[in-house]
């Protein structure tokens, strides 16, 4: 399989840094920062050409392997001459309850990783923009931008992804995508216990570090799936550990090009890094020098030659280097803070804190989450100002098994109470754990006022978790004695285990409906955000597109975008398969062009039910079927494409009117009690197996989502439309929209009668 090159050329990078560095774990992070850089590099140098496909990722990886065997031959018999300052005592030795923690180190990341190769791709972001991006990269042979509905799809960081487009070209499918998460899960380690080690930690100390960062649940929860938050996390502690290693100042070129990567992946980086390297500066406090100077200006640089043709893209798009904020995007995308005061300050502290608060006891949460919205308001905020919060009002989350739901309870507590010890024993404690600490804080404050509060916003805080556990490997042996400081992080482990089998959407354990040992790989892609109900439509949709032959598909998902799913059924009974996006009314058609891509001979219109405009939009192609709400249009024999629908620029009727009749129909969807009928009903499924009945409940709870996020992305046009400086494709898609309520509504109202009238 040409994808085994990947991991063949990493430890290629690995061993090579091995004969350059003492410390194997900086051998390690050095090996994955170059197959990082190589890798982005790689991807848009094919980009330029459209020229991504298996042959020349091959041929690219084949020359970095032969430069690093060219390199190891060069270097013989060289076991690495640098030197690292020994910050451990040299005769300190673990015990039996150290080995017992490193066991469970272990343990953890045996079942992740098993986890991560049994189970699909399946988290909703995942299946809305992060893999759709690569499917689409991997037809146009491309990462250039290409006409989309989610504008996501474009301006967010894409390294994450380009490692799993390499996969996904090189293995034919999505099966080692979910690794790249549990990969930089095992960097994470590795990197948090370095840094703890340049720190000051002994051996003992850097142990803890690294149990407290494998426990963290939310970590846990994420490391099997295919998000992008662990590998952010992990650039920014590798950077952090080049920076903080005592050994050679021009560590900084690698720490820039970790930095670099950093910013590549998680758009959160860029709050987060000033904070983190103002507290590494004062730990370190370099001594200014031409040698020290010019290894800053590389490192600098190199981060933003590793992220300029991102920036370059975004740019042209949206007129900001990073891509946000895009008033076209509309409020799906609005994640910044629109006000910043004190009072936001300190609301976002207290909210974000309370991400980390969640307890297994719903009425425990919900006391604390009364005393937190007393303490916001009195600080003169307002806990659920949308002006400071997306989507969600504030509230207590209890513990879940959903990775964008969960915090780090434990580490939390363990942090703050370190952090009151060390400004109350500030002279015993450690000058440098002190200050991460508070660079850690630092950032969090930031995070916390420039950012909307959000309930999914633990996994934001990863970065700082991570860094905060090593603080804890330096702090916690001296404020307890060394058998009380093991048995906390054997407890941290311990505690760890509801979250590393009781994952809600990938799971060991029997009882779960997304238990990976008995549920198909295909249902699996519907297992997040209730899409549970959406499988048979799916399949019988793409069993269509099969029969169909069609090699060139076009996916409108305009009104639905749970995207992915569709496009790995498809691929799966056609391997050569590639999509287009169709039926996109935004700014993003530009891109069509430079494309060139043929016209689809099949189209699947998700979530178009039977709109009529969608219908006569693609009614050239002559055969239409309906598959639950999925609509797809194909060729028949023998017929004559006609010629494309244009949208007609005369509208049926005023702005005003269409604006009022789409918030009349989003009202009627909304003001359906969703919670309330589910309720009444369960009583009728006493009977039926919990699996169905959890399925046939949970399309209710879509419906709605699916409106809402319909009307999230159409708030520029319908602002345009107030305004009275519409375009004729705002008129069209907002005429679009008004009919979709309707059908939904409809839709609604047919999923609630048959779930009040299942037989007992």
């Amino acid at each position: 399989m040409p994808a085994i090159i990947l991991p063949i050329a990493f430890a290629l990078a690995c061993l090579y840094a091995r004969t350059v560095f003492a410390d194997w774990r900086t051998a390690f992070l050095a090996g994955a920062t170059v197959w990082g850089v190589w890798l982005a590099w790689l991807t848009e140098l094919l980009s330029a050409f459209q020229r991504i496909a298996p042959v020349w990722l091959v041929g690219g990886w084949v020359c970095f392997s032969a430069t690093f065997l060219a390199l190891l031959w060069r270097a013989g018999s060289k076991t690495g001459k640098t030197l690292t300052a020994k910050l451990a005592a040299p005769d300190e030795r673990l015990g039996k309850l150290d080995g017992a923690v490193i066991g469970g180190i272990a343990f953890i990341l045996l079942v992740t990783g098993a986890l991560a190769l049994l189970s699909p791709p399946n988290t909703d972001d995942v299946m809305e923009y992060h893999l759709p991006r690569v499917v689409l990269w991997a037809s146009n042979h491309s990462v250039q931008f290409f006409p989309t509905f989610d504008f996501g799809q474009l301006i967010h960081t894409p390294w994450a992804e380009y490692a799993a487009l390499h996969l996904y070209v090189l293995s034919g499918s999505d099966r080692w995508v979910n690794l790249i998460e549990w990969a930089s899960f095992l960097g994470l380690i590795v990197g948090c216990s370095l840094v703890a080690k340049h720190l000051g930690a002994g051996v003992k100390g850097q142990l803890l570090a690294a149990a407290f960062c494998a426990s963290l649940p939310e970590l846990i929860l994420e490391s099997s799936g295919s998000n992008n938050t662990a590998v952010g996390a992990f650039w920014i502690a590798t950077g952090a550990a080049f920076l903080l290693d005592p050994g050679r100042e021009n560590r900084a070129v690698l720490a820039g090009a970790a930095m670099g990567l950093a910013l590549l992946t998680k758009g959160t980086a860029l709050i987060f890094l000033p904070a983190v390297l103002i507290a590494i500066w004062a730990i370190r406090r370099p001594r200014f020098s031409r040698h020290f100077v010019v290894s800053c200006a590389a490192g600098l640089m190199l981060a933003l030659l590793i992220n300029l043709p991102q920036f370059v893209r975004n740019q042209r798009l949206t007129g900001s280097p990073v891509g946000l904020p895009f008033p076209e995007a509309g409020n799906r995308l609005r994640f910044r803070n629109e006000v910043i005061s004190p009072s936001v300050a300190v609301s976002g502290v207290i909210r974000n804190a309370a991400l980390h608060l969640g307890t297994p006891s719903r009425k425990f949460n919900r006391k604390v989450q009364q005393g937190l919205r007393w303490l916001i308001k009195v600080s003169g905020a307002d806990p659920d100002d949308p002006r400071t919060t997306w989507r969600d009002p504030f509230q207590v989350s209890t513990m879940t098994g959903r990775e964008y739901f969960q915090g780090n309870p434990m580490q939390f507590a363990l942090l703050c109470a370190v952090s009151v010890w060390g400004l109350w024993r500030w002279r015993s404690v450690p000058r440098s754990a002190l200050l991460l600490l508070g660079g850690c804080a630092a950032g969090f404050v930031m995070f916390s006022t420039a950012m909307k509060w959000n309930l999914s916003g633990a996994r934001y805080h990863l970065p700082l978790f991570v860094l905060g556990s090593s603080a804890l490997g330096i702090a916690i042996p001296l404020m307890a004695r060394r058998a009380v400081a093991t048995s906390l992080a054997l407890m941290s482990l311990l505690t760890s285990v509801p979250f590393l089998f009781g994952n809600s959407l990938r799971s060991f354990l029997p009882s779960n409906r997304n238990f990976v040992l008995q549920s198909p790989k295909d249902a699996l892609y519907f297992a997040d955000d209730f899409q549970g109900w959406q499988q048979p439509a799916h399949l019988s949709a793409a069993e269509e597109i099969a029969r169909s032959g069609c090699g060139e598909i076009g996916i409108d998902s305009m009104l639905q975008t749970w995207v992915y799913p569709m496009m790995a059924l498809i691929r799966e009974r056609l391997p050569n398969a590639r999509f287009q996006y169709t039926g996109v009314h935004n700014p993003s058609t530009y891109y069509a062009t430079a494309l060139q891509r043929a016209k689809p001979c099949a189209i699947v219109c998700l979530g178009c039910m039977k709109v009529p405009e969608k219908r006569m939009e693609y009614e050239w192609l002559g055969t239409v079927s309906q598959h639950g709400d999925i609509t797809v249009f194909t060729r028949g024999e023998g017929h004559v494409p006609k010629a494309d629908h244009v949208a007609n620029g005369a509208p049926d009727m005023p702005a005003t009117d269409l604006l009022r009749q789409v918030q009349e129909r989003y009202d009627a969807v909304q003001r359906v009690p969703v919670n309330a009928i589910i309720a009444n009903a369960q009583g009728n499924w006493s009977a039926r197996p919990p699996r169905e009945w959890q399925i046939q409940s949970d399309s209710l709870k879509e419906i709605q989502l699916r409106s809402v996020a319909i009307w999230e992305w159409t708030e520029p046009l319908r602002r345009r439309a107030a305004e009275g400086s519409a375009t004729s494709d705002d008129h069209y898609v907002l005429q679009i929209v008004s009919e979709a309520y309707f059908e939904l509504s409809d839709l609604l109202e047919q999923r609630t009668i048959a779930l009040e009238k299942a037989d007992p």
